[in-house]
C-alpha cells in the first residue's frame, strides 16, 4: 500500500513538473508570438505592407491589360492568315482562268483599276498612320509630362513622408522620455513624502527631547544660581565653626577617621542609595546593568547619529531631484516649443500645398471650360461648314460628345473644308480676270506681285518609298559616315532622275511645237472676242508656278486640270460645270464660244491630310499630293499635256478634259 501510494505520489510529481515545462514553453511562444505581433502592428511595416499591395494590385492590373492585349494581337495575325490564305486562293483561281490575249488585257484594265484603287487605300492608310503618329507623339509628350509631374509628385511625396516618420520618431521619443520622466518624478514625489514625513515626526521628537533637555537645564541653572545665592548670601555659623574646630583637633588627635575611610563610607551611603532605588543589592549586577543601559544609549546615540546623517544625504539628494526637476521642466518647455514651431511650420507648408493645389484646380477648371468651349465652337463651325462626317463616323463611330484627342481631326476636316470654299471663291473671282496666268496664280492663291518675291520651296521626293540604294538597318544605329554616305547616293540618283526628267520634257516640248503653231494659226482665223491671253509661250508662266507647292498649298485638297488651250485665242470653254459640293468635285468653264481647256476641281482622296498634319507627300510611286496642274495644247510647262517639275503624275484619277489635250496627258501618264 505505501509502494502504490509513493508511486502515485511519483507519478502526480511527474506529471506536474510536464505541466509546469509545459505552461513555461507555452508562456516562452506567447511572449515571441507578442514580440512579432507588436513588431508586424509597427507603422513601417504597415507602410511597407501596403505598398506592396499597392505593387501586387498594379502588376496584377498590368497582367490582364497584357494578356487582353496579347489575345487581341492573336486574334489580328489569325485573321491576317485567313487574308493571306484567301488571296493565295484568289491568285491560284486566277492564275488558271488567264487564258487568251483579250482576257489578259482586261485582267491589266482591271490590276490597273485595282492597284489604283489600293493605292488610294494605301493613301488613306498612311494618312491614318501618319496622323496616329501625330497623335502618339502628342500623346507621347503627355505621357512624358505627366511622367515627370509623377516622379515629382513621388518625390515630394516621399520627402513628407520621411519627415513625418521623423517627427513620429520623435514624438514617440519624446513620449518615452516624457513618461520615464513622469515615472521618475511620481517616485521621487513619493520618496520626498515619506521622508518629508519622517523627518516632521524625527523633528517633533526632537524638538520635545529639547524642550525637556531645555527644561532640566533651565531648572538646574535655576537650582545653581539659587544654590549659590544660597551660599553667598549665608553667613558662617559658630556652632558649625565651632563643630569644625573641634573635629580638626580630632583629626589631629587620631580619634577622626582619615579621608579614605570616608570615601569608603561615601561609596557605601551611595551603593544603598542605588539598592534602594534600583532594588538590586548584588552591585555585580548593579554594575552590569548600568553597563547594558549605557550600552544602549550608546548605540541610540549612533543610531540617531546615523540618522541625522542619512537625512542629510536625502535633503541633498532632494535638492539634486528638485534641480534635476526643474531641468527637466526646462527643457519639456524648449521641447514643446520646438515641436509647436515645428507644427506651425509643418502646418504652413500643408497650406501653402493646399492653396497651390487649390490654383491648380482653378487654373485646370479654367482651361477645362476654354476647352470646352473651344470643342463647343469646333463642333458648330464643323456643322455650320457642312463638313463630311463620314470618316469620322467610320473611324470614331457615331459620338455624342468630342474627346480632346479627336480635335486634330475635326480641325483637318474643317480646314479640308475651307479649302475647298477658298478655292471655289479663287473660281468664281477668276472669272473677273482676262488673264489666264492671273486666273491660274488667283487659283493656285498666288499673285504676280508677290511671284519674285516668293523663293522656291523645298521639294520632297517624288517616290516616298526606299530608294534602290537604300539599306533600312534597325538592327544598331547608323553612324555619321554611314548616314552621309546613305544621303550621298541619294541624292545622286535624285539628279540623275531630275536629269533624265528634264530631258523628256525638253523631248516633249519639241514634239509639241509644230502642232503649236498649227493650233494658233486656226485660233487666229476664229476671231475670238474674248482673249484671256494674247500669245502664251513656254516661257510666259513658269512651270514652278503652277506646279510649286508651297508650305501654304500643302494644306490643298483640290484637283486643277486645264484642257487644250489655243495660245493666240486664248478662250476657256463655252460651258460652266458645277457639281455637288458634297463630293467636292467641281468643274468649270468661261463664257466665251471656244472650245478650249476647262478646270477640273476635285478632292484628292484622304491623302490630302497630310497637309493639316503635317507629313508631306504619300507612299505612292511617282506621285504627289500637291496640287497637280495639267495643261492641253499649249508648252510644256504652261498649258501642255505634261506633268509639273514636281512629279511624274499629278493624280492617280481620270483627268476630266474634253479636248485633244486629254489623249496627250493620258499618253504621257501612260
Amino acid at each position: 500500500m505505501e509502494g502504490e501510494r509513493r508511486a502515485y505520489s511519483k507519478e502526480v510529481h511527474q506529471r506536474i513538473n510536464k505541466q509546469l515545462e509545459e505552461i513555461q514553453r507555452l508562456e516562452e511562444v506567447r511572449a515571441d508570438l507578442q514580440v512579432q505581433i507588436s513588431a508586424a502592428q509597427s507603422q513601417v511595416k504597415r507602410l511597407r505592407d501596403s505598398e506592396r499591395l499597392e505593387n501586387l494590385d498594379r502588376l496584377l492590373k498590368g497582367r490582364i491589360q497584357v494578356q487582353a492585349e496579347v489575345e487581341e494581337l492573336q486574334e489580328q495575325t489569325r485573321a491576317l492568315d485567313k487574308q493571306i490564305q484567301e488571296w493565295e486562293t484568289r491568285i491560284f483561281t486566277h492564275s488558271k482562268n488567264v487564258r487568251s490575249s483579250g482576257f489578259i488585257r482586261d485582267q491589266k484594265v482591271k490590276s490597273r483599276r485595282r492597284i489604283r484603287i489600293l493605292e488610294d487605300q494605301l493613301d488613306r492608310a498612311t494618312c491614318h498612320f501618319d496622323m496616329q503618329l501625330v497623335q502618339n507623339a502628342a500623346l507621347r509628350e503627355e505621357l512624358d509630362l505627366l511622367r515627370i509631374e509623377r516622379n515629382h509628385y513621388l518625390n515630394m511625396d516621399r520627402k513628407l513622408k520621411k519627415k513625418i516618420r521623423h517627427l513620429q520618431n520623435m514624438v514617440s521619443t519624446l513620449t518615452l522620455s516624457s513618461t520615464s520622466a513622469y515615472a521618475v518624478r511620481e517616485e521621487a514625489k513619493a520618496k520626498m513624502g515619506l521622508l518629508r514625513e519622517r523627518a516632521e515626526k524625527e523633528e517633533a521628537q526632537s524638538e520635545t527631547e529639547a524642550q525637556v533637555l531645555r527644561r532640566q537645564i533651565s531648572h538646574l541653572e535655576q537650582l545653581h544660581r539659587f544654590l549659590k545665592l544660597k551660599h553667598n548670601d549665608r553667613q558662617p555659623d559658630p556652632n558649625v565653626l565651632q563643630k569644625r574646630e573641634k573635629r580638626a583637633q580630632e583629626v589631629a588627635e587620631g580619634l577622626r577617621k582619615t579621608s579614605q575611610e570616608t570615601l569608603v563610607l561615601r561609596y557605601e551611603d551611595a551603593l544603598n542609595k542605588l539598592s534602594q532605588l534600583t532594588g538590586e543589592s548584588n552591585p555585580d549586577l548593579l554594575v552590569q546593568k548600568y553597563l547594558e543601559i549605557e550600552e544602549r544609549n550608546f548605540a541610540e546615540f549612533n543610531f540617531i547619529n546615523e540618522q541625522n546623517l542619512e537625512l542629510e544625504h536625502v535633503q541633498e539628494e532632494i535638492k539634486e531631484l528638485q534641480e534635476a526637476l526643474g531641468n527637466t521642466r526646462a527643457s519639456e518647455g524648449d521641447r514643446h516649443l520646438l515641436q509647436e514651431q515645428q507644427q506651425q511650420e509643418l502646418q504652413q507648408r500643408v497650406d501653402n500645398v493646399r492653396s497651390e493645389a487649390e490654383s491648380l484646380e482653378a487654373r485646370f477648371q479654367d482651361v477645362r471650360e476654354k476647352l470646352e468651349k473651344l470643342k463647343a465652337g469646333i463642333q458648330l463651325l464643323f456643322t455650320k461648314a457642312c463638313c463630311d462626317g463620314s470618316m469620322i463616323d467610320d473611324l470614331l463611330g457615331v459620338k455624342t460628345s468630342m474627346r480632346d484627342r479627336d480635335l486634330g481631326l475635326f480641325l483637318s476636316l474643317i480646314e479640308k473644308r475651307l479649302v475647298e470654299l477658298l478655292t471655289v471663291q479663287a473660281f468664281l473671282n477668276a472669272q473677273n480676270f482676262t488673264s489666264l496666268a492671273n486666273a491660274a496664280l488667283l487659283v493656285l492663291g498666288q499673285n504676280l506681285e508677290d511671284l519674285p518675291k516668293k523663293m522656291a520651296s523645298l521639294r520632297p521626293p517624288d517616290n516616298l518609298e526606299d530608294p534602290p540604294g537604300f539599306e533600312a538597318r534597325d538592327d544598331y544605329p547608323m553612324s555619321r559616315e554611314e548616314l552621309l554616305s546613305q544621303v550621298e547616293k541619294l541624292v545622286e540618283l535624285q539628279e540623275q532622275a531630275e536629269a533624265q526628267h528634264q530631258k523628256d520634257l525638253a523631248d516633249a516640248a519639241a514634239k509639241l511645237d509644230g502642232t503649236l503653231g498649227m493650233d494658233l494659226a486656226s485660233t487666229q482665223r476664229n476671231g475670238s472676242s474674248t482673249a484671256l491671253v494674247p500669245s502664251l509661250q513656254p516661257h510666259a508662266i513658269p512651270g514652278s508656278i503652277l506646279s510649286q507647292g508651297t508650305s501654304k498649298d500643302r494644306s490643298s485638297h483640290g484637283r486643277v486640270t486645264f484642257g487644250p488651250l489655243s495660245p493666240s485665242a486664248g478662250h476657256l470653254p463655252s460651258h460652266t460645270t458645277h457639281s455637288d459640293p458634297s463630293t467636292g468635285h467641281v468643274t468649270l468653264g468661261s463664257t466665251s464660244a471656244s472650245s478650249g481647256g476647262h478646270m477640273t476641281f476635285r478632292p484628292v482622296s484622304a491623302s490630302s491630310y497630310l497637309g493639316s498634319t503635317g507629313y508631306v507627300g504619300s507612299s505612292r510611286g511617282g506621285e504627289s499630293t500637291e496640287w497637280g496642274v495639267e495643261s492641253g495644247g499649249t508648252t510644256s510647262e504652261s498649258s501642255g499635256g505634261l506633268r509639273s517639275s514636281r512629279g511624274h503624275a499629278s493624280s492617280p484619277g481620270p483627268a476630266s478634259s474634253t479636248g485633244p489635250g486629254s489623249s496627250s496627258s493620258k499618253d504621257s501618264r501612260g
